[in-house]
């Protein structure tokens, strides 16, 4: 029993003791507390998720689409011809047939051709690119779509199974080729064009520049030229040639994209869980850490200028009591 006693007296002391300890220096724990707290909010990236703005060229774009996309986009085919590879139908113009077919590939040819709409899914992925030599690529995956000519015959379909000649001499024939979702292989379109590709507003989950290189697997950058801007930080990254620029978990829309003479230029903005610049494996993460995020946050600085001219005022009280009583 004594033992008891003697150990929680000298517990008792100790705590008495820490607590005296606490309340003498309270200001300089409280400074090495606040040091730690922003030495680890530095460590550590903002997990919230970060608003970016970004206006650049490229020779190909990749999105994801957060609704459906319907596009007129009138873009002349120059040679008038067009392959298509990945297609689920074809349905020509009633000049040439009466019905819908079903197809894997097709070639068209007219006098004059020109892709007139474009329309895709919810979920869709479509990539565009293009070359200062006027080769065209479009690529569509991930949902239903259908691309649709106007044509002035005479026109010919190449099928799998048939050739289809007719509309001599016929303007303004429509002729329209589809894609289902559920396609193991995406919807291909290859062709040389004149004009310029237009859309405006589309809601995107999803934005990429880049290619793969070749039959390698290597994710080269198709980035020409422009800038991303981290809005919450308020800084810019200056994007060159080659800039290989990785946007994770966007959710956002293309504000516009348009054909320029080295291949596309996008605007963009919406919000990304990650941003990344430079090539995999030596990549910097442009995602600012939680102390940057915070102090860029007005709302937020202001709080903190108030704390510590809170606590300076306090110190500053402190220090005139400790001096009275020292008198």
């Amino acid at each position: 029993m004594p033992d008891d006693v003697t150990r929680s007296a000298s517990l008792t002391r100790s705590r008495w003791t820490l607590g005296r300890f606490c309340i003498q220096h309270w200001t300089s724990l409280a400074l090495i507390a606040a040091l730690l707290a922003v030495l680890t909010l530095q460590s550590l990236r903002w997990p919230g998720g970060l608003r970016i703005s970004g206006r650049l060229v490229a020779s190909s774009v990749t999105i994801g689409l957060n609704g459906d996309l319907e596009a007129l986009v009138d873009l002349s085919l120059l040679p008038p011809e067009a392959s298509l590879r990945g297609t689920a139908w074809i349905s020509p113009p009633v000049e040439l047939a009466g019905e819908r077919r079903a197809v894997s590939w097709a070639q068209i040819s007219a006098a004059a051709l020109r892709l007139s709409r474009l329309q895709l899914g919810h979920g869709g992925v479509l990539r565009l690119e293009h070359e200062p030599s006027g080769r065209f690529l479009a690529q569509a995956e991930g949902a239903g779509g259908t691309l649709v000519f106007g044509a002035d015959g005479p026109v010919t379909l190449k099928l799998p199974d048939a050739v289809l000649r007719g509309g001599d001499g016929i303007e303004g024939l429509e002729l329209s080729v589809g894609v289902e979702g559920t396609a193991p292989a995406p919807l291909v379109l290859r062709a040389r064009t004149s004009g310029t590709m237009v859309l405006d507003d589309v809601p995107i989950s999803l934005i990429r520049f880049g290619h793969r290189q070749g039959d390698r697997a290597n994710f080269v950058s198709s980035v020409v030229s422009g800038s991303l801007k981290l809005v919450d930080v308020g800084n810019t990254e200056t994007l060159e040639a080659g800039s290989a620029l990785q946007i994770e978990e966007f959710r956002g829309e293309v504000t516009r994209l348009e054909q320029a003479e080295n291949g596309y230029r996008v605007s963009f903005s919406g919000r990304a869980e990650r941003v990344q610049l430079g090539p995999p494996g030596f990549a910097e993460d442009l995602t600012p850490s939680i102390l940057e995020f915070l102090y860029h946050q007005d709302s937020i600085k202001m709080m903190w200028l108030s704390a510590l001219a809170g606590l300076a005022a306090v110190v500053k009280v402190r220090s005139w009591l400790t001096g009275k009583v020292d008198d």
